[in-house]
């Protein structure tokens, strides 16, 4: 077996020995050949040449990407005639693109062909895989059976997939090996994301913030979520984290107020009369010092344009990337996304947003906060005012389905104004894998001028 899988890269299409379809090749081909626009359709699925097995089709596959990025509308059948090299003659090349089009005529949704030709990639991958594991843990120096016990497993996997009565599919993705071994290399780099809040971070299990995983920021009204999402921000920011923050409720220029105010001490009403100062004012020095900071040492990106939905959300990313490093994604509200309630009711927008997140966080390696509000229907019954809870949020029980970590914002002040100080609880409301529930809080003490935040430490908020 292992002999066969070596010779493969050479005699791909001599010996078919790996998982491959040729038909459902020919239709994603044809379907593209004879109508360009079907393309659109399927970049998301098949990302790259060796989705298609046979060298004529990978050939074919490269031609159409070429005319389609350049803007062609149609396809030169001399040209491709021309490209087909893996094709004997000139008559068989000819009869090959005069099936594919009668083919591609009558293919219906090629998005379904072209996800079933991922799935045998994704068999294909798998395999090699396998080989590469299987090779290099025999040239590795270490315990020799440990090697034998992972050269059986790998070949147990191997025949599972080549076996044709198998329904079985190999879960490996492209690159695996590579993927976890950067995994634990950045962990050890980055460190912990915490919050730094110690009684929050003392709950938190496994690193805080990882990637992959998707946090909900929850309150009501004037509860101060994003005193808290921005107090974490400036946390992570001085802490080397990046962070790529969407603030579409509040906007990027209150946002950037809020920042200014946290860094410099200047509380946030006079930042925004900044007009009124003097010339020689000295906090105008105070905030150009606090700018050239944070756009020299930070790793923070501001963006609130209605062009970003959940569809161009990625490419957002990706682009920052290229710049600086991204590590957390905040969303300020999700409701507020453009596209967000284009599909038919809020809520159902809701869910299908929240779990394209979470494929997203997953994809780019990526943790993502998303602040919500919670319900005001609590505000109808004063006398029956209580801690938030997650049956409150509002819109979507997608929140607490699809969340890894939940923390909801109670401000008790709003509500009872005899109280002595100005306070928020941050509850740790749902936790997939540690502690949560009321008992599981963190008191913070709000300069509301600043919107910095104190932890209170063995101290009862309600009496000191």
């Amino acid at each position: 077996m292992g002999k066969d899988i070596r010779n493969h890269i050479s005699l791909v299409d001599k010996t078919p020995l790996l998982p491959n379809d040729k038909t459902e090749e020919e239709l994603v081909l044809g379907a593209i050949y004879t109508d360009f626009s079907n393309y659109d359709q399927i970049t998301d699925l098949i990302t790259s040449d060796d989705y298609f097995y046979h060298i004529q089709h990978r050939q074919l596959w490269k031609q159409l990407k070429k005319d389609i990025e350049d803007g062609r509308s149609k396809p030169d059948p001399v040209t491709y005639i021309g490209t087909l090299t893996a094709i004997a003659t000139h008559q068989e090349r000819s009869n090959f693109l005069n099936e594919l089009e009668t083919l591609g005529s009558g293919v219906g949704d090629v998005r379904r062909h072209a996800e079933i030709l991922k799935e045998f990639w994704t068999k294909r991958k798998g395999i090699l895989f396998s080989h590469k594991l299987r090779k290099e843990l025999s040239t590795a120096q270490g315990s020799v059976k440990a090697t034998d016990i992972l050269s059986q497993s790998s070949s147990d996997m191997i025949d599972l997939i080549l076996d044709s009565n198998s329904d079985s599919t190999a879960v490996c993705p492209e690159h695996f090996l590579d993927r976890r071994i950067a995994c634990m290399k950045d962990r050890v780099e980055r460190g912990n994301i915490l919050t730094n809040m110690p009684f929050v971070d003392k709950t938190l299990t496994g690193g805080g913030f990882l990637p992959g995983k998707i946090t909900i920021l929850v309150g009501r009204p004037s509860g101060g979520k994003t005193i808290v999402r921005k107090n974490w921000e400036k946390y992570w920011c001085e802490s080397g984290v990046g962070v790529f923050s969407l603030p579409f409720e509040p906007g990027i220029d209150d946002d950037m107020d809020r920042m200014d105010s946290l860094v410099t001490g200047i509380p946030i009403e006079e930042l925004k009369r900044v007009k009124d100062w003097d010339y020689d004012d000295s906090r105008k020095s105070v905030v150009v010092e606090a700018q050239e900071r944070i756009t020299s040492k930070w790793y923070l990106t501001y963006n609130d344009s209605n062009r970003i939905n959940i569809d161009t959300l990625p490419m957002y990313i990706r682009q920052t990337r290229k710049v600086h490093r991204v590590d957390i994604v905040t969303i300020d509200v999700l409701a507020a996304m453009s596209g967000v309630t284009v599909r038919t009711g809020l809520t159902d927008s809701i869910n299908y947003h929240l779990k394209m997140l979470r494929r997203i966080a997953k994809d780019l390696f990526v943790h993502i906060l998303v602040v919500t509000h919670l319900s005001r229907d609590f505000e109808k019954n004063k006398s029956k005012i209580k801690k938030p809870t997650m049956a409150e949020i509002k819109q979507s029980g997608g929140y607490e389905e699809d969340a890894d970590q939940i923390f909801a914002v109670w401000r008790p002040r709003t509500y009872n104004q005899e109280l002595p100080n100005d306070f928020q609880e941050i509850i740790v409301l749902k936790q997939k894998d540690g502690p949560a529930g009321p008992d599981y809080a963190s008191w913070n003490r709000i300069f509301k001028a600043t919107l910095r935040l104190e932890n209170f430490t063995d101290l009862d908020p309600y009496s000191v």
